[in-house]
């Protein structure tokens, strides 16, 4: 996938990919396994199979867009307005698997991503630490510090991109904007893109880049900012007597 078909995904939120033979999508999503999710200090680690990379190297981006015309100081401002929203997504590969969803927003600290069939998925954060709740297993969830992922300046209170340590690129054009969020104390070599719509500005999605040189990508859509969102969402304790 080449610079301009990547931006067209992020500018109109939809990605699919036709299968080899045409038409239709590809085959059922490429999920999991609920081994491969410990130990690894990245959001979505948790959400992706490792996977070749299928988005444009971040290196290329930042040669070509290096003056963003989104401040970071703008996204917070964004940000503050994003307290409660609802979102579709579709989590790509670069064979042309596929898994979608529902995103759940409520700042500060919560986070739910639900997978649809046949996945048997779902991502919490809840309480500053995230719970992954693999279905299919009868061991309960994973969980570990919120902390831990660069998700976690996104859902504070008080957004300050400007001043985060997490923040390790910033770049954009006339219509995308890109930010690396990675560990500031090295620790880790993955880390996240986030990436944003300019006109107006509005969240995209994001892409989870591995120290073993894979990418997965996932992209937001039909975003919409909401009054209220039901508690029991972000209950993980509710999810444990649901499923275990």
């Amino acid at each position: 996938m080449d610079s301009s078909e990547q931006q067209t995904i992020w500018a109109n939120g939809k990605s699919s990919y036709p299968n080899r033979k045409g038409g239709g999508l590809a085959r059922q999503p490429i999920l999991p396994d609920a081994a491969d999710l410990l130990g690894r200090r990245a959001f979505l680690a948790a959400s992706a199979t490792t996977i070749a990379a299928s988005a444009i190297p971040v290196t290329g981006l930042a040669q070509q867009y290096s003056n963003p015309e989104v401040s970071l100081k703008m996204i917070d401002r964004y940000f503050r307005t994003l307290v409660k929203a609802t979102a579709s997504f579709r989590q790509t590969n670069y064979d042309g698997s596929w898994a979608t969803g529902k995103v759940y927003l409520h700042r500060p600290w919560r986070l739910r991503l639900d997978y649809d069939p046949p996945a048997k998925l779902l991502l919490m954060a809840a309480g500053r630490r995230i719970f992954i709740f693999d279905l299919k297993s009868n061991t309960g969830p994973e969980e570990y510090p919120l902390s831990w992922t660069p998700f976690y300046p996104l859902l504070a209170k008080d957004i300050r991109l400007d001043r985060s340590k997490m923040v390790s690129g910033h770049f954009g054009n006339e219509n995308i904007t890109w930010i690396n969020l990675s560990d500031p104390e090295g620790a880790s070599s993955d880390y996240v893109t986030v990436v944003f719509r300019n006109e107006p500005l509005e969240l995209a999605g994001w892409e989870y880049h591995s120290s073993d040189g894979t990418t997965t990508t996932l992209v937001v859509s039909d975003l919409k900012i909401v009054n209220q969102l039901p508690p029991n969402l972000f209950s993980p304790e509710l999810e444990k007597r649901r499923h275990y």
